[in-house]
């Protein structure tokens, strides 16, 4: 997700739609923008607490400029849009194809609270999900998509 000048990531995307940066920066995530007094819109590095869903499932790995409609995802309140990645990680988004073996198991914050972590899903809906009892085919916008063993 870039805006038409193909520059900006999400986080400046999204800014004119949020009342205060601060909601950029969990309070989980010890390396947080505030924390670290950082440009949470800073386009070169990822500095919010969250990563975006990257529908790779979609195609957007191999086309990085393409849109993905919300119509397009099959299910919106079982798809991730938003969750946690390991402090300090610098990705802007969960993608599948990413090496070395995928943000899932590269990037991915499993126990962020205790034994779960948040996640944002596409229809704006949040909850804690337990390390046990998370699967990455949550991310899948086309749940038929074969998740790759990196």
């Amino acid at each position: 997700m870039k805006g038409a000048s193909g520059t900006d990531r999400w986080p400046k995307l999204i800014a004119p739609y949020v009342q205060d940066s601060v909601i950029f920066a969990a309070p989980g995530d010890p390396q947080n923008h505030r924390a670290r007094q950082a440009d949470p819109l800073r386009n070169s590095r990822n500095n919010p607490s969250s990563i975006l869903n990257g529908d790779n499932d979609l195609g957007t790995f191999e086309q990085p400029n393409m849109e993905v409609p919300i119509s397009a995802i099959e299910r919106p309140a079982t798809t991730r849009l938003l969750a946690m990645p390991k402090a300090g990680r610098p990705h802007f988004f969960m993608d599948f194809l990413a090496p070395p073996h995928g943000n899932t198991k590269d990037v991915r914050h499993l126990k962020v609270y205790e034994d779960g972590s948040n996640y944002v899903f596409t229809t704006g809906s949040a909850r804690c999900i337990k390390e046990t009892d998370y699967r990455d085919t949550l991310w899948l916008a086309d749940k038929s998509f074969v998740i790759p063993n990196l």
